[in-house]
């Protein structure tokens, strides 16, 4: 018989440190797995200034 192994998700918002966030370390000790998700705005992806050559 197979151990049930335990599957967290995590959800990224805008702090993205991983180090120093208590939530993450947390959830990643307590699972065999963590998925971890993270949206980025639409807009990111469209050229702007910053994006021209």
């Amino acid at each position: 018989m197979q151990a049930i192994q335990k599957t967290g998700l995590y959800w990224l918002g805008n702090d993205l440190r991983r180090h120093d966030n208590e939530c993450f370390v947390k959830a990643s000790e307590s699972v065999e797995h963590l998925l971890v998700v993270y949206c980025i705005e639409p807009q990111w992806l469209t050229a702007g200034r910053y994006q021209q050559i």
